[in-house]
């Protein structure tokens, strides 16, 4: 399930491995995004210092300095120092705690494909002449000379009729005429 931690003006997603303050991205390193986790999903908890260690870096041998590092460096992201500590409490000699509230709960929208329309023979373009029909100006689609690899021959008889696109079946060596091929390689697809 992708949680979102929510805390103060602070967002962390797990599965985008982003922290984010009032939509701006806030740069985490991955180590620094794993302890800060880590403490998260453990608030009001102390974490000691070999429970952080294994959890983040597992069986490998990491000094305890480089986790006071990266402690520092999540206090900074969070705009926290450690002598007035709201989020990240140090509990001398033997860990951290995470101090602040957080709410966990689900993204508001799992991200869609966006859709793209495209008309097809028998359209509202249809009748119209092709010297009558409205370009397609939007960013990004005036170079769209090929469409490669379509799926049905229906869809390919379908698409090929539209203006501006070129459609070829993929050549998959099966059902393949001459003509086909000598038209791809003219057309370098």
């Amino acid at each position: 399930m992708n949680n979102l931690y929510r805390f103060g003006e602070f967002v962390l997603d797990p599965a985008k491995r982003t922290l984010s303050r009032a939509d701006s991205s806030v740069f985490l390193t991955p180590k620094a995004f794993d302890v800060l986790f880590v403490l998260v999903q453990n608030p009001n908890r102390l974490i000691t210092k070999e429970e952080l260690l294994e959890a983040v870096w597992g069986g490998t041998l990491v000094e305890e300095g480089n986790l006071t590092q990266y402690i520092s460096h999540i206090r900074k992201a969070l705009n926290d120092s450690s002598e007035d500590a709201r989020l990240i409490v140090t509990i001398p000699r033997k860990g951290y705690q995470f101090a602040g509230d957080v709410a966990v709960s689900e993204p508001a929208e799992l991200a869609q494909p966006a859709a793209v329309q495209i008309p097809i023979a028998g359209g509202p373009q249809a009748d119209t002449p092709p010297q009558n029909r409205r370009p397609n100006t939007r960013a990004g689609n005036k170079n769209i000379k090929t469409l490669a690899k379509s799926g049905r021959d229906g869809c390919v008889r379908g698409h090929s009729s539209l203006p501006r696109l070129h459609v070829l079946a993929a050549l998959s060596g099966r059902d393949t005429t001459a003509n086909e091929k000598d038209h791809a390689r003219r057309t370098a697809v």
